[in-house]
């Protein structure tokens, strides 16, 4: 399946030469200007936190902390720490990744609502079914799936010790890994887009949630009602895109499943898909 993939985008790379520079001169972009000063500085900031011994009653506020006001990845590269520490286990660490992931609220009001709703739209109502959602979903998955320990007792709870540099590395490294994300998936947009636009727009829709900046940028000029449009963005900032679950793949060690997360974040959007269709 790997090699067919691997094939086929370097068929599409060969066939639509000048749509993929372009897809990756955006990406880089993206990912250089938006995502570099966003993320870089949280990731050095949260591994240097983890130096730190903390409590294990105050943990998961940390997680959760973490997860909705840095934004994703953030949250699935502490969890995994954490698991590689052996702080928390396999059952614990794979539902933490589902809580603690989500689209960070400083993107949702300076990226989405100032440049696509300004005074339209009440930024207010666009988040709240978002995180409305997200906390729904998260009961719901708890008490699904077993209700693993929230708060661990005894020991306080530190990752391993490293030096500042290598903490520096492994964020470099780290965000080098969404950087090659996004440049696959901004090919593959701007090549969907190219091939769809004007012939299908169903295709176009599906297309935009593989990545959701150029997917936000492509809905809010798509011909479709405002009702329907504003639902579909609340939607794909709720589902992150299929880039970011390639993100979150990337940080996460082999042991750690993504099946429950990509449950969640199916359930989390269509949740806000619906809440934000019935109050436009």
């Amino acid at each position: 399946m790997r090699r067919a993939m691997t094939f086929l985008f370097f068929l599409l790379l060969i066939i639509f030469p000048k749509i993929s520079v372009e897809g990756a001169r955006q990406g880089l972009i993206l990912w250089g200007f938006t995502l570099v000063p966003t993320l870089l500085p949280f990731f050095i900031a949260t591994k240097s936190m983890l130096q730190w011994r903390i409590p294990g009653k105050f943990l998961f506020p940390y997680l959760l902390f973490v997860g909705y006001f840095c934004g994703y990845p953030t949250g699935a590269v502490i969890v995994n720490q954490l698991y590689e520490s052996k702080n928390i286990t396999q059952k614990q660490a794979n539902l933490f990744i589902c809580f603690c992931n989500h689209t960070s609220p400083a993107f949702l009001l300076n990226f989405v609502c100032y440049n696509y709703f300004k005074t339209q739209y009440s930024a207010f109502k666009f988040l709240l079914p978002i995180y409305l959602s997200a906390v729904l979903w998260s009961l719901i998955f708890y008490f699904l799936f077993g209700q693993p320990e929230l708060f661990p007792k005894g020991e306080d709870i530190a990752a391993k010790k490293q030096t500042l540099e290598e903490i520096f590395m492994e964020s470099i490294a780290t965000i080098m890994k969404i950087g090659c994300f996004m440049l696959i998936f901004s090919i593959l947009i701007q090549i969907s887009f190219s091939l769809f636009m004007e012939h299908s727009i169903p295709c176009c829709l599906l297309s935009c949630f593989l990545e959701i900046t150029s997917g936000i940028h492509f809905l809010s000029s798509c011909p479709i009602s405002i009702q329907l449009k504003t639902a579909l963005i609340g939607a794909l900032c709720s589902f992150g895109g299929y880039c970011s679950i390639a993100q979150v793949r990337s940080v996460l060690s082999k042991e750690l499943s993504l099946f429950f997360y990509i449950l969640f974040k199916l359930c989390t959007g269509t949740t806000t898909f619906i809440l934000i269709y019935l109050a436009v």
